[in-house]
């Protein structure tokens, strides 16, 4: 049976479900999950980021505020211990994501690359369309 988006699927153990978010502050009113995000105990335990480091505007292919606001949309995800996978396919710029999260203070996200053997990147393996994954830890100091 198909699922929709935004519908929690159970699995073995807890529940998984996918939405599609417009990053930033001004489009976090039209999040189905806004009011879920106020306690901290209904954020997710596990995150799974898919291609969403690309900015592709008209004017440019860089746009500083592309990436605060995905580390800002981020932020109001995270609860102390929730785990960010992060895949992406290297284009201009997408490593910029980490600058910003190593800019946040008390840097509270622990970076860690997968190394390519652990993962399958869909045979993109040349310069032009490199898959990275990433795992992200989130543990603010108190």
């Amino acid at each position: 049976a198909a699922v929709a988006v935004d519908e929690w699927v159970p699995v073995e153990e807890g529940a998984v479900r996918a939405i599609e978010l417009e990053w930033g502050e001004s489009n976090a009113q039209k999040w189905s999950i806004r009011e879920e995000l106020a306690t901290l105990q209904n954020r997710p335990d596990i995150l799974i980021m898919s291609e969403v480091i690309y900015n592709q505007s008209g004017d440019s292919l860089y746009d500083d505020e592309f990436h605060d606001n995905l580390v800002w949309t981020l932020m109001q995800l995270v609860k102390p211990g929730t785990i960010v996978y992060n895949v992406f396919v290297d284009r201009p710029f997408s490593f910029m994501f980490f600058a910003k999260i190593d800019e946040l203070p008390g840097k509270p996200f622990q970076v860690q690359e997968i190394k390519e053997e652990e993962y399958d990147n869909l045979g993109l393996d040349d310069d032009d369309a490199k898959v990275f994954l990433h795992r992200l830890v989130y543990s603010p100091s108190e």
